[in-house]
């Protein structure tokens, strides 16, 4: 089972990476992997209309923003002829997780959403959940959005969930420590990837900011690959994506 993540940029950018430009690109790099799961970050309603031209045909695209009135999402896509889709929710990273609420973003003033569906692979017969968020900043928030992801996640009917997306946190931050106490890190015990996920179109100033992490259930990774191809110098989002393979 193949499963990728990538924050795809949700503005038009200068020097061929406008949302139009960069679309075809994400487009070859992710049907180059034939995901089976695609998990994205920063979608947009311009985003949402070029995905589900793209993709409604073979994959059933779970969305819902986290602002009615600065829309943005965290969609989830999965292959019809694969999946039956159990369940599926959102919650925001908040002190009211269950209404569309703010938390305590240090730098961004916008909400954060977690979105997750619950599947069950229609040949193997195993269900497992896919959670798909994108964190704010600072440390004291992204410990609070951590423990918050615990509880849901302890709650679930089962101990096979895949955690991923963007959670704006290196691997020395106090996020990213409060993390590993709960769930294992998939680079780490697969590629050990040391490079950067966010690349700013390709500058110097990047960082690892996006990350898989899984509860040690029925899943087992057995492979990690950074989505980092370019064309011609032009990038698909000023961030890499990733590709895991499960048993």
């Amino acid at each position: 089972m193949k499963i990728a993540t990538f924050n795809i940029r949700c503005h038009n950018d200068k020097n061929g990476h406008s949302i139009e430009e960069r679309a075809p690109r994400l487009f070859k790099v992710l049907e180059s992997c034939s995901a089976d799961i695609i998990a994205l970050q920063e979608a947009r309603p311009v985003w949402m209309s070029i995905l589900e031209e793209r993709y409604s045909k073979d994959y059933y695209i779970f969305n819902k923003y986290r602002d009615l009135n600065a829309p943005e999402s965290c969609p989830i896509l999965f292959k019809k002829d694969r999946f039956n889709l159990l369940d599926k929710g959102y919650f925001w990273f908040s002190k009211t997780p269950w209404v569309e609420s703010f938390g305590n973003d240090t730098i961004c003033n916008c909400k954060r959403i977690c979105e997750w569906v619950y599947l069950k692979d229609k040949d193997t017969k195993k269900q497992f959940y896919i959670l798909n968020l994108h964190f704010g900043f600072g440390d004291s928030y992204q410990v609070e959005s951590v423990r918050l992801l615990k509880q849901t996640t302890d709650a679930l009917a089962t101990d096979n969930v895949v955690i991923c997306g963007d959670f704006n946190m290196t691997t020395d931050s106090l996020g990213y420590k409060e993390a590993v106490k709960y769930y294992t890190d998939v680079n780490t015990v697969t590629a050990n990837y040391k490079g950067v996920t966010f690349h700013n179109y390709g500058n110097s100033d990047g960082s690892h900011i996006d990350y898989f992490f899984f509860k040690k259930g029925g899943l087992n990774p057995i492979k990690y690959k950074l989505l980092d191809e370019t064309f011609d110098r032009k990038y698909p989002s000023d961030h890499y994506g990733i590709l895991v393979e499960f048993n």
